[in-house]
């Protein structure tokens, strides 16, 4: 998972939880309680998209820091898909890493890819769900491989 991204408990239920990096005092004089009013965009395999809201922000006990939490999205970063099939250290030429890779198997990565390529294939139709992407990154877009939905965490 993507250091800033993690899941815990709140108010007594999973939420999905988006550490400032700030402690309470910093987070405070920053500005950013304004970003709980931001919103990510959820996208069905058809396209279609809603909306998930920051719901609101606490105190992670272990680092000290604020974090934005809302409802639980049981998917993982794109990034961190991309780096399961071609990790990081295999090398700078995604072909010698793929090569390189030994911890997924050819019919998975094939599947994975396809899902990916599906994705793309339906983003490719809304102007707005590319540019929110692309202002994201991988690290910001969360795909859920059971379904196929994928949400666009906000861009704050």
């Amino acid at each position: 998972m993507i250091p800033f991204l993690f899941r815990t408990e709140t108010g007594g239920r999973r939420v999905l939880a988006l550490d400032s990096g700030l402690r309470p005092e910093a987070f405070s004089k920053s500005g950013r309680a304004a970003a709980v009013a931001e919103t990510g965009i959820l996208v069905s395999p058809g396209g279609e998209t809603g909306i998930w809201q920051i719901q609101g922000t606490a105190c992670r006990p272990e680092s000290g820091t604020v974090f934005f939490y809302g409802e639980d999205f049981p998917g993982e970063p794109v990034l961190s898909c991309l780096e399961s099939l071609y990790p990081p250290d295999a090398g700078t030429d995604i072909h010698t890493a793929a090569a390189a890779h030994t911890g997924t198997d050819q019919g998975e990565r094939a599947a994975l890819w396809q899902k990916f390529r599906n994705w793309i294939r339906m983003a490719a139709g809304s102007p707005d769900i590319l540019r929110a992407a692309a202002a994201l990154g991988p690290g910001g877009i969360l795909y859920n491989h059971a379904d196929g939905r994928t949400l666009l965490l906000p861009p704050g």
